[in-house]
């Protein structure tokens, strides 16, 4: 795992046709300012402290990846950006995905997966927000599956799921829940998190916006 890499006190870095040694402090926080510079609603947020200390946890991880990878020395220059925004996507695509329910009579449902993870690790005693990227039931869908059949009713679901189709029948959802199909369905975007950040940025700004108003 990443997590267990320890970052050195110096890396190697290329600027040019040079190869320095670079204090790892400062390539991390040059580094997480490109990245938020690169979005402007995230650097001129009012959450920038927040989005700085996010965005350094995600920078420090990205490089430990590269170091396990036995890389030579940080290139600058290079297409590092594009290469930590791929391995963003690719670290969330475990989490862009909808649980999709249809109940007997044909109404559908559709629930976060990262509100379902967070049920999960409610009822086994687990941080909320702690996820492990090594969990076998978020790399098999069947085994989450198999679990929410197992561990979740529908009234535990149904706080966080949104009408697919028009519901008629909501007293019957719990007993009919086992009844129910279910399947795991992946994001037609997958989203970096940025992109969640970005967005929650925007709803709270929508909000304040309309408290000046009223």
């Amino acid at each position: 795992m990443t997590t267990d890499i320890e970052i050195p006190e110096r890396i190697p870095v290329i600027i040019g046709k040079n190869v320095f040694q670079m204090e790892s402090e400062s390539l991390i926080a040059s580094l997480v300012h490109q990245t938020i510079h690169k979005n402007n609603l995230l650097y001129n947020s009012e959450d920038f402290g927040m989005i700085f200390e996010v965005t350094k946890i995600e920078i420090t991880n990205f490089l430990k990846k590269k170091i396990s990878q036995d890389f030579e020395a940080f290139d600058f220059f290079d297409s590092w950006m594009l290469e930590f925004d791929e391995y963003q996507i690719n670290k969330n695509k475990l989490f862009c995905k909808d649980l999709l329910i249809t109940f007997p009579d044909k109404v559908q449902f559709s629930i976060k997966f990262l509100d379902v993870l967070s049920l999960r690790n409610a009822m086994l005693d687990y941080d909320e927000n702690d996820i492990d990227d090594d969990d076998p039931a978020l790399k098999d869908p069947q085994l989450m599956l198999d679990w929410i059949n197992e561990n979740l009713t529908w009234e535990q679901l149904s706080p966080y799921a949104e009408y697919v189709k028009t519901d008629r029948q909501e007293s019957t959802r719990n007993k009919n829940f086992v009844k129910a199909t279910k399947k795991v369905v992946e994001w037609d975007r997958q989203l970096s998190i940025f992109d969640f950040i970005s967005k929650g940025d925007m709803i709270l700004s929508n909000e304040d916006d309309d408290d000046e108003e009223d």
